[in-house]
């Protein structure tokens, strides 16, 4: 597998089949192919180095908050909340409570209030999905790109592995 830049007249890494210079070339973020119920299936088979691409991953795991979303706006919510309770999923119990309740102080939601629970209830839904369906994915999501247009997400993370075990859950 190359490691290095891709070439104008290789594959895009993006999937689509087309070459780099007709697709994603001169684009600042390379596209995912759409999520659909027939892509889902294909999500083991997208590998980058060897690995499933976080960003299919990502997308995978908002399925569910993804199908409810009315605008485009509800859709970058759901992403962002997804991706905010992938990462609390990676530190331990302790260490999320913490996490958890200085995430709601910066967006100022009061404790106990019905965004309160509702959010709660959401990330720890989440939290409990990523530990059912992904429990040896333990990446942080360091920044993601979201462009959402005509029914297409395209959504590129950067991600780490965690490997300090005061940081990760047990």
């Amino acid at each position: 597998m190359n490691m290095g830049k891709t070439g104008r007249n290789e594959a895009c890494p993006c999937g689509s089949g087309k070459k780099y210079k007709k697709c994603c070339l001169g684009q600042s973020i390379c596209c995912e192919p759409t999520l659909t119920t027939e892509t889902l299936d294909e999500i083991d088979q997208e590998e980058h180095f060897g690995e499933t691409k976080m960003s299919a991953i990502i997308l995978d795991y908002a399925q569910d908050l993804l199908e409810l979303a009315d605008s485009k706006r509800d859709q970058e919510t759901a992403i962002t909340l997804a991706i905010a309770a992938w990462n609390l999923s990676v530190f331990k119990e302790c260490d999320r409570d913490e996490a958890l309740a200085n995430m709601f102080r910066e967006m100022k939601i009061q404790e106990n209030s019905e965004a309160f629970n509702d959010m709660t209830h959401i990330i720890q839904t989440l939290i409990y999905k990523k530990q059912q369906d992904y429990p040896d994915i333990n990446r942080f999501i360091i920044e993601h790109d979201l462009v959402i247009s005509k029914n297409k997400i395209c959504l590129n993370v950067a991600s780490t592995v965690l490997n300090n075990k005061s940081i990760m859950r047990t």
